[in-house]
């Protein structure tokens, strides 16, 4: 749970410009901690894999690898982007799992492999959400498996409320929702989406790192309403 907690409080965090970056060389490489990911957006019909080095934890240093260290997605190289401090491919088709593999300094490499467990969209059948009422909302997809979990995030069309509702049950396929977890979200037309996440085990240094994959659905615009 905490661990989860941490994935989507820091998520845009961890690949903000820092105000301190360095070279890799400049630090011990058993102190690196690495960030695998492998994202899939249905609306962009687009792939990311991303990686990104940080000195001793998540909130560190960003890293730029030494010209003689080498990460390779799917054994081929990754470019590095400068503004965001990470190593990134994009890929315009829906890429279900990577490889990745990092050699550091002292010549240790570092395999991990990414997958995606399945797509989750929103129902086509749905089309209302009651805001007073118990109520179920299902995904087209798979039932949740171990180490996983969905957010189901909704928002007014304005963009100035939002709402964030979790489901991680092992063997379910949607969300019960009670009349007080929409109650922040006015009447009217809403805009929502799932994203299923995936955490991995990473084979990295001892001062570790994430792993994980994100399937984020098409978003989907709902009326949500009152029954009375």
């Amino acid at each position: 749970m905490k661990m989860r907690y941490f994935l989507i409080g820091f998520m845009l965090v961890l690949f903000l410009v820092s105000c301190r970056k360095e070279n890799s060389e400049l630090v011990k490489q058993e102190e690196i901690w690495t960030d695998y990911r492998l994202i899939y957006k249905a609306e962009l019909e687009t792939t990311f894999a991303r990686v990104s080095f940080k000195h001793n934890s998540g909130e560190g240093e960003n890293l730029k690898l030494s010209s003689k260290s080498m990460v390779l997605l799917n054994n081929n190289p990754i470019e590095f982007d400068g503004t965001y401090y990470w190593y990134e491919k994009v890929m315009n088709k829906y890429v279900k799992t990577v490889d990745f593999s990092y050699t550091d300094l002292d010549d240790n490499q570092f395999k991990n492999t990414i997958f995606i467990q399945d797509s989750t969209e929103i129902s086509p059948s749905q089309d209302t959400l009651f805001k007073d009422s118990v109520q179920f909302i299902g995904w087209d997809g798979s039932s949740l498996k171990s180490s996983e979990f969905v957010l189901l995030v909704a928002y007014d069309t304005s963009g100035a409320k939002l709402n964030v509702i979790e489901q991680d049950t092992v063997g379910t396929s949607g969300f019960y929702l009670v009349n007080s977890e929409l109650n922040s979200l006015p009447t009217g037309l809403v805009d929502v989406h799932f994203e299923r996440w995936k955490s991995f085990a990473i084979n990295g240094t001892k001062a570790g790192g994430l792993s994980y994959s994100q399937y984020i659905s098409k978003p989907k615009r709902l009326k949500l309403v009152e029954k009375d």
